[in-house]
């Protein structure tokens, strides 16, 4: 049995979809609102049980502001507690400059390696152009 998807298979789902009662009123739903959106259950968010049985000390949270950095300061926030707890400090932060250019720094090397990788292949190398693409970020 192939996993290919053949144009009998697609006319069968939609063969299928026609006998589902209301089945042009769903597809309206979701080609206006997306998947996500429409297959939303609302009886599965208030059935959610929000308690915790572990409540976790913070001190004050630093904010990126938008920087897109959230998984460093997210990470350093968590870090900075257990390390102001154990010595004893106040008021006490991790610099999220210096980890983030290192973390830059990083991504620029493994472009440049990449790009020495790369440096035979044509303009329009598809590797070529993803390695491009990625050094954006």
């Amino acid at each position: 049995m192939s996993k290919d998807l053949s144009f009998a298979d697609l006319a069968n789902f939609a063969d299928d979809l026609k006998q589902v009662p209301a089945s042009h009123v769903i597809a309206r739903a979701v080609q206006e609102n997306g998947v996500n959106a429409t297959s939303k259950s609302l009886d599965a968010r208030a059935a959610l049980n929000r308690v915790f049985s572990v409540e976790v000390e913070t001190g004050d949270v630093t904010h990126q502001k938008q920087s897109g950095r959230c998984w460093l300061f997210a990470t350093l926030n968590t870090l900075r507690h257990d390390f102001a707890k154990k010595y004893n400090l106040k008021d006490f932060q991790f610099s999220q400059n210096y980890l983030s250019f290192y973390d830059r720094l990083e991504k620029a090397n493994k472009m440049l390696e990449w790009a020495i990788q790369l440096i035979d292949q044509p303009e329009d190398d598809r590797e070529f152009l993803a390695m491009l693409e990625w050094g954006v970020q």
